[in-house]
């Protein structure tokens, strides 16, 4: 993570193509993680949200609720509860996943928003 925040204004340089989108020709929900991570990490959230939105909407609380839980756990002795860990909240989560894969893959400019910048998938040139 420190590599990643600490990295270069601007990612593009030393991020690899995403090889989803390379070899398959289509955007995968990880599709401008990395370089959303990188944005979150820097406090630039519009970046972040340029890049991948999931990981905005979806990892960010989970990140959140861990860190939450991890600091109660060492400060008080006390563990959150565990709805992260149910198999309703996984099976809900995948489903949004899949529905926002397929999405940000229709074609349109309505889906335009769903996906990453282009210079961000290509990877460095």
């Amino acid at each position: 993570m420190v590599t990643l925040a600490l990295a270069s204004k601007y990612p593009g340089g030393w991020v690899p193509e995403c090889p989803t989108h390379q070899y398959l020709g289509f955007y995968c929900p990880g599709c401008g993680s990395l370089r959303s991570t990188h944005h979150l990490l820097n406090l630039h959230f519009a970046d972040a949200w340029a890049h991948n939105k999931a990981l905005v909407v979806i990892g960010v609380p989970l990140a959140l609720w861990f860190w939450l839980e991890q600091v109660l756990i060492v400060v008080i002795g006390v563990r959150l509860p565990r709805i992260f860990r149910s198999s309703r909240v996984a099976w809900t989560l995948l489903v949004l996943l899949l529905i926002y894969t397929a999405a940000r893959n229709l074609p349109g400019d309505m889906f335009d928003m769903l996906r990453p910048p282009e210079a961000a998938v290509a990877g460095p040139e």
